[in-house]
């Protein structure tokens, strides 16, 4: 199994037992260059969309697990797995399941979130799962999303929280510094945003300990022995 990450700290707690990772700090072009580059690398036979991801649906909370159903990009519309995603509920339960939209940009604004939601439905948004939607599609591969909620749909996000990250999915802290530098009242609700990462982070390690090996994919254990 491969799963695609935002951030390199989501990529570490993915990783395991059959399972390899990808961080391309949501950033398009980076993903657009590298997953083709690991699947001929690893040919793993399914990928999952992990990490944290932006609330739209107001009945959402930080740290609420979210299993996708459906990913929503522009004007396609993209199935996950049917069977993986009964075996991830089974796996998780109090997780909701439900469509996500994928975004290009981090949602800076209640109303934008809002708009996105009445548009779409969408219960979260992410930048990385409609990428690899359309990858699998394309590679008749299988596919999954699970995300935590990190902002929940009425949380805005301070302008240094949207530089904070690179291309590989570590961490600009001198960008972040930088952007505080300039708007220093923002520092409460950067600090609220370093806290809801921390507890979403924290579901979200909790969440992929109980998947175990292969991210939860049903009849991992006699795949690999076909494989073998």
């Amino acid at each position: 199994m491969l799963a695609v990450c935002g951030l390199r700290a989501e990529a570490r707690i993915a990783s395991g037992l059959g399972v390899a990772s990808l961080a391309c700090g949501g950033d398009a072009p980076t993903l657009a260059r590298c997953l083709p580059q690991e699947y001929d690398r690893l040919r793993p036979v399914g990928l999952m969309s992990l990490g944290i991801a932006g609330g739209l649906d107001p009945r959402l909370t930080t740290g609420d697990v979210l299993i996708g159903s459906t990913v929503i990009a522009d004007e396609a519309q993209y199935e996950c797995d049917v069977a993986w995603r009964r075996a991830l509920v089974r796996s998780l339960p109090g997780a909701v399941v439900g469509p996500l939209a994928g975004g290009d940009h981090a949602l800076a604004t209640p109303a934008d979130k809002s708009a996105l939601y009445h548009r779409t439905l969408a219960r979260a948004v992410d930048m990385e799962s409609q990428h690899v939607a359309r990858f699998a599609n394309v590679h008749g591969l299988p596919f999954a999303a699970l995300r935590v909620i990190a902002d929940p749909a009425d949380r805005a996000l301070p302008s240094a929280a949207l530089v904070g990250l690179k291309p590989d999915g570590s961490a600009a802290i001198l960008k972040v510094i930088l952007a505080l530098m300039k708007t220093p009242a923002e520092l409460p609700a950067l600090l609220q945003v370093a806290n809801d990462s921390r507890h979403a982070m924290a579901r979200l390690l909790s969440s992929r300990l109980c998947l175990g090996p292969g991210l939860g994919f049903p009849d991992f254990g006699k795949l690999v022995l076909d494989m073998a």
